[in-house]
């Protein structure tokens, strides 16, 4: 369920966890180090395989075609409910 939207610039940096898209590890540590809910969550990347996994963890992929792709695929994460 998506609620509200908001965007943080914060991330979690593959040098820092020894960790690289798509393992696991980086969304695991998404979600733990910003106490997000996968469910309540949009990942956004260009690559599919990244997208898949994010996806697997319960968080809502979006791949990057195009900013107005984007727009309008949240837009229906937020009338969902």
């Amino acid at each position: 369920m998506i609620k509200n939207i908001v965007f943080d610039l914060g991330g979690v940096y593959s040098f820092e966890i020894g960790s690289t898209k798509p393992n696991p590890k980086n969304y695991e540590t998404l979600l733990s180090k910003y106490s997000l809910i996968a469910e309540e969550t949009i990942f956004i990347d260009d690559k599919l395989d990244n997208i898949q996994a994010a996806n697997a963890f319960g968080i809502h992929g979006i791949q990057f075609t195009s900013l107005s792709d984007v727009k309008k695929q949240i837009m229906v994460l937020e009338k969902a409910d």
